[in-house]
């Protein structure tokens, strides 16, 4: 076991793996990029002998790489296991699904002046370009915001 603590190649391969398990326990996608930094120089203490005799270097090399990884990489990873679906709702498009919908005018609504409609079992704030009195049945022709528009 002390001969393989010494073997600097199982010390960053270690280390890589600690790092990419840890990923599992912090949010936010970072670790796993030191902990693919660590076994790249793993590979190169391996296979490099140049390399295998400077610590220094091997923690500059882990460094920058994983600073490059991560600054590079993080962005694309995230949007890949984050993923996307044809049949998410695209947000920056205003819903309109009370469009068509009648409704009881609850507070008569006078044009210049919103009156309140009930739709979906709450009172919505409505506009009208002609009066239309409380108790009478609205069509909605659009949507701004909360605010109903209706005829």
């Amino acid at each position: 076991m002390n001969e393989l603590l010494h073997n600097i190649v199982v010390i960053w391969f270690l280390l890589g793996a600690v790092l990419v398990a840890a990923e599992f326990f912090v949010p936010g996608i970072l670790l796993v990029f030191f902990g693919a930094s660590a076994w790249a120089v793993a590979a190169l203490a391996a296979f490099v002998p140049y390399v295998h005799d400077r610590l220094a270097l091997q923690i500059g090399i882990w460094a920058v790489l994983s600073l490059v990884l991560l600054f590079s990489l993080r962005r694309w990873l995230t949007a890949q296991l984050t993923g996307f679906t044809s049949q998410q709702d695209d947000l920056s498009k205003p819903v309109q699904e009370c469009v068509g919908q009648r409704v009881e005018v609850a507070e008569t609504i006078v044009p210049g002046r919103a009156g309140r409609v009930k739709w979906k079992g709450t009172q919505w704030k409505a506009e009208a370009d002609r009066q239309i009195d409380a108790g009478a049945m609205a069509e909605i022709i659009e949507q701004k915001n909360l605010v109903l528009k209706v005829k």
